[in-house]
Parts: structure tokens; sequence; C-alpha cells
């Protein structure tokens, strides 16, 4: 997982982000909007634009690959704003 936020850049494992979500929970106001960038056989890229998860706005860049039916997200790289 890559990214900039408000403390500069960021680089580090998956579990960052889980660590950060058990400490501070979900987000009830939070608003989540996905779009398909692109679709190449079993690869695909998505956006993903997260607006007042606990008053932080994002937008995530996913790179996934298709294994056994089922899409599975590989890597990160997001931007706070």
């Amino acid at each position: 997982m890559n990214g900039l936020g408000k403390d500069g850049y960021v680089l580090g494992p998956i579990q960052n982000l889980y660590d950060l979500y058990d400490n501070i929970g979900g987000d009830p106001n939070v608003k989540c909007h996905a779009d398909i960038l692109d679709i190449a056989g079993s690869t695909a890229v998505a956006h993903v634009a997260i607006k007042n998860w606990h008053g932080m706005d994002f937008v995530d860049f996913l790179e996934l690959i298709k294994e056994n039916g089922q899409w599975k997200i590989i890597a990160k790289t997001y931007q706070q704003f």
C-alpha cells in the first residue's frame, strides 16, 4: 500500500490499514463511489472516492486480479485530501 496522507508519503503493508480501521472503526457518514477504469482479461484497475470517513476524504486506485472466479485487490495507492 502506497499513498499520500496529511503527514506525507506512506509506504507499508495493508495490515497498517486494517490496524487503523480496528482502532477507529467505521463511520456511518462515509460516502463511497467506485468506478472500474479498465479491465484486461483477468486484471483490472478501479478508482474509489471516499468522502467524510471520520472527516477525511480519499481517492484510492486499486489493482485487481481475477483468481478462481473472484476479484482480489493486489495493490492500493491513495491520496488523502
